[in-house]
């Protein structure tokens, strides 16, 4: 009786040696005369227990458990000896001693194993790769109970997470561990999933198709990183966060939408979509970080929500096909080089909440026209608007700005120093006559008649040692012939930035300057030797009745011959004293 007691207790510890160490069963043959390494626990992560076992040949687990059966089937002195299962305490110690198997929890313990068919028969397609039933994944225990499954040993086009493995919930897809699964073409990842891990998918260069479950609450850093073959993904409204460098290098992803659960975008998010062609930022995320949609070269609409509180550093820089931007009144703060480089763009709506605007952020921004620059704005850094060459207008609605870069030498400064560029300025502001702002061209506008017409002020000036006077709508040049002893007049008239050209000559010989509408007559002075120096402003269309009257005097052999002027009783008194009146020169605004 003795004898039968301890053999019984011998073969059940043979059995539950077997199920412990992931002996294969229920018709899956492992690899004969294979050897399997145990996979070591993750250092840090010893809360969590590391599910795999070595396979053992049968003889040996047969006298190890005869060993250690031998002693545990006595049973002790005045007592009966039962049968005991084991706690999941006692799963957690023996499964950190490592293995390689998924095998099926015990009914009545927390034991976890390999995915290898442990004797669930409907648990057949867990783990199932292509058209293969055998099992792939490597898991290990979480403390909740549930199960995240850390390696993937398959190669094939099509996998499907399974929702659980042998009873016990499938709650995370482990940190990379898809990653550079090249052949993987499609995934499906169940209901019971709320968490995929950094670098789950990073480099499926293959991967076409995912559908994310409504149980996720998070994708991780460099999740879906470089899957360059990526049409389309819908992100579930359970998601509240998308990470850093998430989406980043999916060059063939067309449309993405995020949904209202999502509170913010990491940095990097949507780096190099490239075939990316419109976003949409809802209300309930607050910050876009810097680089989200860098380089998104076919990106040609975003609509930001009024939920947006900053803009990081270079978050659209390089979108070549955006061409029109509104900034909604939540905004506050636009980061460095923001906007850089989208030089298709044309159109930009500040927000009214804006208040510094960083180094850089319309930089080669080539097709940028005007902009609009809020009253909330108190600081511009350095080459904000630096090569936005087509950039004729800046309109400011508030006071001069305090902080920006226009001094002395600076190599970059707040705007481009150019002729053909004017800053309007809403009448009744302050701080514009401070000396910094005599290095562009400056006009007023009024708000109240929406008076905004794209025009310059011309400045007069007279040389009392010539008697010539010169105009012209640089502040520059005013101010340097100003410090070269010319006395300067006031504003002449408002020239259109666009119209009909009215061109610059000079005499070398006498000193002296001529303007003219006329291509023939310009022609014509440059064949007796006048240089020609482009074209000076422009000519409005005489429907706005302001004439510019030009007159000749026929005494004058030097410089000063021509005078030019708006007024009518100047005109007149030039007339009286021997000039000649030679008819309308060209039209002001």
């Amino acid at each position: 009786m003795k004898r039968k007691r301890l053999l019984a207790a011998v073969m059940a510890a043979v059995m539950a040696s077997t199920l412990t160490m992931g002996m294969p069963m229920n018709g899956y043959a492992m690899d004969q005369g294979t050897e399997t390494v145990a996979s070591e626990p993750e250092e840090g992560n010893s809360s969590e227990a590391a599910v795999t076992n070595p396979e053992q040949d049968a003889e040996s687990v047969m006298e190890s458990a005869t060993e250690e059966s031998a002693s545990a089937a006595e049973p002790d002195a005045g007592s009966e000896s039962q049968e005991t299962k084991p706690d999941a305490a006692s799963v957690a110690e023996s499964t950190e001693a490592g293995g390689r198997a998924e095998v099926a929890p015990d009914a009545q313990s927390n034991t976890v194993g390999t995915a290898e068919e442990n004797g669930a028969a409907s648990a057949g397609t867990v783990g199932a790769v292509g058209s293969s039933a055998s099992y792939n994944f490597e898991y290990k225990l979480l403390n909740d109970g549930t199960v995240s499954i850390i390696k993937y040993t398959g190669n094939g086009t099509s996998v499907t997470i399974p929702e659980t493995i042998y009873g016990v919930k499938v709650t995370k897809i482990g940190d990379g561990l898809f990653r550079y699964c090249t052949s993987l073409q499609r995934i499906t990842i169940p209901n019971s999933v709320t968490s995929i891990g950094d670098d789950a998918f990073k480099g499926c260069t293959s991967l076409t198709q995912i559908a994310l479950p409504n149980s996720v609450t998070s994708i991780g850093y460099s999740t879906f990183c470089d899957c360059s073959s990526l049409t389309q993904i819908t992100i579930p409204n359970s998601v509240t966060s998308i990470e850093e460098y998430a989406f980043s290098g999916c060059s063939s992803l067309t449309q993405i939408t995020i949904p209202d659960s999502v509170t913010s975008i990491g940095y990097d998010a949507f780096d190099g979509c490239s075939s990316l062609t419109q976003i949409t930022i809802p209300d309930s995320v607050t910050s876009i970080g810097y680089d989200a949609f860098y380089g998104c070269k076919a990106l040609r609409q975003i609509t930001i929500s009024n939920g947006v509180k900053s803009i990081g550093p270079h978050t659209f820089q390089g979108c070549t096909s955006l061409k029109q931007i509104v900034i909604p009144d939540s905004v506050t703060s636009i980061g460095l080089l923001a906007f850089a480089g989208c030089s298709s763009l044309q159109a930009v709506k500040l927000s009214d909440s804006v208040k510094c605007i960083a180094w850089g952020t319309f930089q080669d921004c080539a097709s940028l026209k005007q902009i609009m620059i809020p009253s909330s704005v108190t600081s511009i850094g350095d080459g904000v608007f630096s090569s936005c060459d087509s950039l004729t207008a800046i309109y400011f609605y508030g006071n001069a700005p305090e902080h920006v870069n226009g001094i002395g030498t600076v190599s970059s400064p707040s705007f481009p120093i150019r002729d053909s560029l004017t800053l309007y300025v809403l009448k009744g502001k302050s701080g514009w006559t401070v000396p910094i702002w005599d290095r562009w061209h400056t006009a007023y506008f009024t708000a109240d008649t929406g008076n905004m017409s794209e025009s310059r002020s011309m400045y007069r000036l007279y040389n009392p040692n010539s008697g010539e006077h010169f105009y012209t709508g640089s502040q520059n040049e005013r101010n340097q012939l100003v410090s070269a002893g010319w006395r300067y007049e006031g504003i002449g008239w408002n020239a259109p930035l666009t119209g009909g050209p009215i061109y610059r000559l000079y005499n070398p010989n006498a000193g002296d300057h001529h303007y003219t509408g006329s291509t023939k007559e310009r022609d014509d002075l440059v064949k007796l030797g006048w240089k020609y120096e482009g074209v000076a402003w422009c000519t409005a269309s005489p429907a706005t009745k302001k004439p510019q009257y030009r007159l000749y005097n026929p005494n004058c052999t030097g410089a000063g011959a021509h005078h030019y002027t708006g007024s009518t009783k100047e005109r007149d008194d030039l007339v009286k004293l021997g000039w000649r009146y030679e008819g309308i020169a060209w039209y002001g605004v």
